[in-house]
């Protein structure tokens, strides 16, 4: 990993700074509750902002469960690299640069032809020319432990890949197909226990699921200042959760976890995909990894926001300078957009997302200034390369 050339003046009081910026969010952003996890240098904090949105409104804690959206795909893409992974010698169970239809129904393989060329990599770097979305909702059966639809099996099997090299198009419907392909062809061990085996379970995050129990408080989500019925499918999780995935991610739980946990979470933040010279980030598995840019520190982030959920979200941290973030709130926001949380350059200006928000606070965290300055504008390929709404499909 290169190291920031950048000088650091850094802050004595981590939450200070996140106050001084919270608070004016949520009043410009009209959000009713924030929970955020920090990492900084081998400490810890815990803060929360606001109240959960409920009636009656309770105040928001690290426990509360929020939808973390496409922060979802962060984990499908560390079990994709824990399955391709060598576990005390042993040959990984799946190879990385395998069809994806070796591990969806047979009936895929059998009658596809376009899809018989997309790779588990490919997937999972948002390569693999899949399009955002499809209809419906095929994360509902993904995340609730069901078969794929016949509907999306039809769509597989349909499937035509364009005769043009690789680029990131950001696609869900890719993401929701990884996950398929790594409960195999039966669908057991599902997703979900995939997902406690290999990392909720050792990592001790029990608050980390699809389908939490009424015991586990979530906060009401919003699109807006209206109130949503909440039926994304992603994983819903907690502060003190999130605080567990930064250090794990971040390497201050190598030596109280597994080495082939500890390796597989190393191998996706390998830049498994370079974007062009104009793009701001390089892929890694899962993460976007903005290491273009020798003079500011490298950062791993990936973002989340679902319409359906009335959630947003962003995690991001610098291994280099031990520093994490990761940002929990329950409003999806009418003015949601993606742009400013996608820049190489620290966004300026008023943050109106979590994204721009927490690349703005690891940036001060990390002791780098916000001066105002142009926004270098995005291509129309940029732009509908990072757009999205929901997140489960």
């Amino acid at each position: 990993m290169q190291s920031s050339l950048r000088p650091h003046n850094l802050p004595a009081d981590p939450p200070a700074i996140v106050e001084k910026m919270i608070k004016p969010y949520m009043e410009r952003t009209a959000t009713h509750g924030v929970a955020v996890a920090i990492y900084y240098k081998g400490k810890e904090y815990l803060l929360s902002f606001g109240d959960d949105g409920a009636m009656p409104p309770k105040k928001v804690t690290p426990d509360l469960l929020f939808g973390i959206g496409s922060v979802t795909k962060t984990f499908s893409a560390a079990m994709l690299a824990y399955q391709t992974t060598e576990e005390d010698g042993k040959p990984p169970l799946r190879n990385i640069n395998a069809c994806v239809c070796d591990y969806l129904p047979t009936e895929v393989k059998q009658y596809g032809r376009g899809i018989r060329k997309v790779t588990l990599l490919e997937l999972a770097t948002h390569t693999s020319s899949f399009p955002s979305r499809v209809p419906g909702h095929p994360g509902d059966e993904l995340y609730g432990g069901q078969p794929p639809s016949p509907e999306l099996i039809k769509w597989w099997e349909d499937f035509i890949k364009p005769p043009y090299p690789p680029e990131v198009l950001y696609s869900n419907v890719g993401y929701v197909t990884l996950g398929f392909a790594l409960a195999g062809p039966n669908g057991k061990p599902s997703w979900n226990d995939l997902l406690a085996q290999y990392i909720t379970r050792p990592l001790k995050m029990s608050h980390t699921l699809t389908q939490p129990p009424s015991s586990m408080p979530i906060a009401q989500g919003y699109f807006g200042k209206s109130k949503v019925k909440m039926g994304e499918a992603d994983l819903k999780s907690n502060a003190r959760d999130m605080l567990s995935w930064l250090e794990a991610n971040i390497g201050a739980l190598n030596k109280s976890i597994s080495p082939h946990l500890a390796e597989a979470i190393r191998v996706t933040h390998r830049i498994w995909f370079m974007t062009p010279p104009e793009d701001r980030f390089n892929m890694g598995l899962g993460w976007e990894i903005f290491s273009k840019d020798p003079a500011q520190a490298v950062v791993y982030s990936k973002n989340g926001a679902s319409k359906r959920g009335g959630f947003s979200s962003w995690i991001g941290f610098m291994p280099d300078d031990q520093i994490g973030v990761a940002i929990l709130t329950n409003e999806f926001g009418a003015e949601y957009d993606t742009e400013l949380g996608i820049l190489q350059d620290t966004p300026t200006g008023d943050a109106m997302n979590p994204a721009a928000l927490g690349r703005q606070l690891i940036a001060r965290l990390d002791g780098e200034s916000i001066e105002p300055q142009a926004k270098r504008p995005l291509t129309l390929r940029q732009r509908l390369q990072h757009f999205m709404l929901d997140t489960e499909d």
